[in-house]
């Protein structure tokens, strides 16, 4: 008897509680001066987000683009140069090309990932 007598005095508190947080919290809302704050806050979050957004989208486009095509440009040309073409020429010539542009395509990959990673 005491248990649930218990619960209903909970449930009833929490739910009057509850009630009277919400419609302070209306009337709060409601005010001139914070409906002005709000304004105010709402007008200045969407104008700093849509400047972030635009400048993280630029940083992407001018850096991340550009790794990602020098990643799959030199992850394909590795795979061709080191595919039937290059086995089926196995000349000096061929043979030191491709650890040339090999050595190029890695150095100018990992440098370019080492910058990223420092300019953040």
């Amino acid at each position: 008897m005491s248990h649930s007598l218990n619960s209903i005095l909970n449930n009833y508190l929490k739910h009057s509680l509850s009630s009277n947080l919400s419609s302070n919290l209306s009337s709060i809302l409601s005010s001139n001066l914070t409906r002005n704050l709000t304004s105010n806050l709402t007008s200045n979050l969407s104008s700093n987000l849509s400047s972030n957004l635009n400048s993280y989208i630029n940083y992407i486009m001018n850096n991340t683009m550009k790794i990602y095509v020098m990643y799959s440009l030199s992850g394909n040309l590795n795979y061709a140069l080191s595919g039937n073409l290059y086995h089926s020429q196995r000349g000096n010539l061929n043979c030191n090309m491709y650890s040339y542009l090999k050595s190029i395509l890695n150095n100018n990959l990992h440098s370019k990932l080492d910058n990223m990673v420092k300019q953040k």
